[in-house]
């Protein structure tokens, strides 16, 4: 079977497709720079609302966490608490192993394993979950210590969490 061959345009036609593109990407630039400029304006007509929402937003904030608190044993059951427009509570983040200025994990590996601590990997790298899991004894705590290891304890973090509005019914909903 024969195939035609392709026909490429000629320099006239690729220079003219030239010139178009360019007339368009000219076009689009300008719209561009347009929008750019009226997008300016509007925040500027809006900054000090919003500087002034946001003021407001963050001291019903403060009033939230300072409320949570003080009133820790609305939290010992649960770790948060619902209302009508949303949420807040405490989240646990996980604990974070500080080494000592200068420690090398390498340093660590050895000095682990003289100490006897059965926290490094057969790969040898140091077993963080276990490090920094719950069940380690003031024993171990101060063995880790001693080899310049310190297990810094999670922190309980406040939030407050909106429930998402629909702009079309003017409904709430659950964030996802």
């Amino acid at each position: 079977m024969k195939q035609n061959p392709i026909s490429f345009p000629g320099f006239e036609d690729a220079a003219r497709d030239m010139a178009d593109f360019f007339k368009h990407e000219s076009q689009i630039q300008e719209i561009e720079k347009a929008l750019a400029i009226k997008i300016e304006q509007l925040k500027g007509q809006y900054l000090e609302e919003i500087a002034y929402l946001q003021s407001k937003r963050a001291q019903a904030y403060a009033r939230l966490k300072d409320f949570a608190l003080k009133n820790p044993l609305l939290f010992a059951n649960h770790r948060r608490i619902e209302f009508a427009h949303g949420q807040m509570g405490f989240k646990k983040a996980a604990p974070v192993l500080v080494k000592q200025k200068g420690l090398k994990t390498k340093t660590l590996i050895k000095q682990m394993k003289m100490a006897r601590l059965a926290f490094v990997r057969t790969h040898e790298t140091l077993d963080i979950d276990k490090l920094t899991s719950k069940a380690l004894s003031k024993q171990i705590l101060t063995k880790l210590a001693s080899i310049g290891l310190k297990v810094q304890p999670s922190e309980d973090e406040f939030y407050v969490e909106i429930k998402k509005l629909s702009l079309k019914s003017g409904r709430q909903k659950k964030n996802d």
